[in-house]
């Protein structure tokens, strides 16, 4: 059976069991849970004798209805009792989960929220009064360490320029230790930071405007800026200590990667010391906004 969840939370399904076809929707199915209730759209279909056990490949594709533009973020869930024909374990889901989970961050809560499980990645929402959302892990991390983020929805809001998500890493310190501890005002929280990066878009523009902020060797902190030609409302972020050395990243697709600014050497005290690391947004003025995210942090491999 193959399920594809629309993240508005409209689900479709098509099995193939015994021979035949089937297909359903559900309006309220749960991949954290693996509960809902499907509805058959149509009667079974017996396949062909010649197609009833023959391995077959599987996706999905776009009906456009004359449409000129279209946006859509589902999640995947693949189930099968014979496995793949290579021989290879089938896997009850074949997207990656979201590192944060609800379990291992400490959120906003109050006024401003984040929402995070490992199957829907994290949702973060607020308005202009609300506190700054953010989430701040609770493990630390030492030495090599990647954060990467992935939007897989960003509404506009009004017409004017949107909040923003800023990645970043601070020290492993007991004054910081939980999302209340970071400063509301944007610029104490970049003086505060080892290494950030944060992207801002208009809601009539086709372009990202970008800047990172990072903790040179002496000390000081270096702020740098790029831009991109296309609008980060479903491409990627990144931010990465690599041997002491810390550089930040965009993607519109998770293939091609820019930086955002050159790559910085850290203090000899912080180029492998623990570390703990989260997103926070910024309002740039907008009357509300909201994220619907996918995280994953790397320690053994940097990507790149």
């Amino acid at each position: 059976g193959v399920g594809q969840r629309l993240f508005s939370g409209f689900s479709l399904k098509i099995q193939h069991s015994g021979g035949k076809v089937s297909s359903f929707y559900s309006v309220d199915y749960s991949h954290d849970t693996g509960t809902g209730t499907w509805i058959s759209i149509s009667t079974d279909m017996a396949l062909p004798t010649e197609y009833q056990s023959k391995p077959l490949k599987l996706g999905y594709g776009i009906k456009r209805e004359w449409k000129s533009v279209y946006s859509l973020s589902t999640s995947s869930l693949i189930t099968s009792s014979g496995g793949p024909s290579d021989g290879s374990a089938c896997q009850s889901d074949q997207l990656p989960l979201s590192y944060f989970d609800g379990s291992n961050a400490d959120v906003t809560s109050v006024g401003s929220s984040v929402t995070c499980t490992a199957m829907g990645g994290c949702t973060i929402m607020g308005g202009p009064y609300d506190p700054n959302a953010a989430l701040l892990s609770s493990e630390l991390f030492e030495d090599d360490v990647t954060l990467t983020i992935s939007f897989l929805d960003r509404p506009m809001f009004g017409t004017g320029y949107q909040a923003g998500i800023w990645l970043f890493f601070v020290p492993a310190d007991a004054a910081l230790a939980t999302v209340a501890d970071l400063p509301q005002s944007d610029g104490a929280f970049r003086d505060l930071c080892v290494a950030t990066v944060g992207d801002k878009v208009h809601a009539t523009i086709d372009h990202t405007w970008l800047a990172s902020s990072f903790l040179n060797a002496d000390g000081s902190s270096v702020d740098q800026s790029s831009s991109e030609s296309w609008k980060n409302t479903n491409g990627y972020m990144r931010l990465q200590r690599k041997s002491g050395i810390v550089q930040a990243f965009v993607s519109p697709d998770g293939n091609s990667w820019n930086p955002v600014g050159a790559p910085k050497t850290l203090p000899l005290a912080m180029a492998s010391a623990p570390l703990r690391l989260g997103f926070r947004v910024q309002k740039n003025w907008a009357p509300e906004y909201k994220f619907h995210i996918m995280t994953r942090v790397d320690t053994s491999e940097v990507i790149l």
